[in-house]
């Protein structure tokens, strides 16, 4: 074998292990509770609270309302490695399209969360 050949097939060893390793260490994310919540009047909406790692990546917070409830969903990607049991908590605004009017917000699990 040539030392071109043998290049060629370590290059794709090497390219062969990495996509291997970011195929079964890749995080869906995993969805977290909604701590608590507050109301904002104007324009319309909720600043949800959630608890996350130093690290992690944080999807903007999913909401479905109906005429009955107000659900918000949140995603949580956590890196490998990076992990900690520190716990950072991290505000976001979510807009919605009419006040609250009294709905309960609930989160993914269908639980009710906490006005704050």
């Amino acid at each position: 074998m040539t030392v071109r050949k043998s290049l060629v097939v370590v290059v794709a060893l090497v390219a062969a292990a990495a996509g291997l390793i970011w195929y079964f260490d890749r995080d869906p994310g995993h969805l977290v509770r909604v701590d608590w919540y507050r109301v904002v009047d104007s324009p319309p909406g909720l600043v949800i609270t959630i608890s996350a790692g130093k690290h992690d990546r944080i999807e903007d917070p999913v909401v479905r309302e109906t005429d009955s409830q107000v659900t918000v969903t949140v995603r949580v990607h956590s890196p490998s490695g990076t992990g900690t049991l520190e716990g950072y908590l991290y505000d976001f605004t979510v807009p919605l399209s009419r006040p609250l009017d009294g709905r309960p917000v609930i989160d993914f699990r269908g639980n009710v969360v906490r006005q704050r």
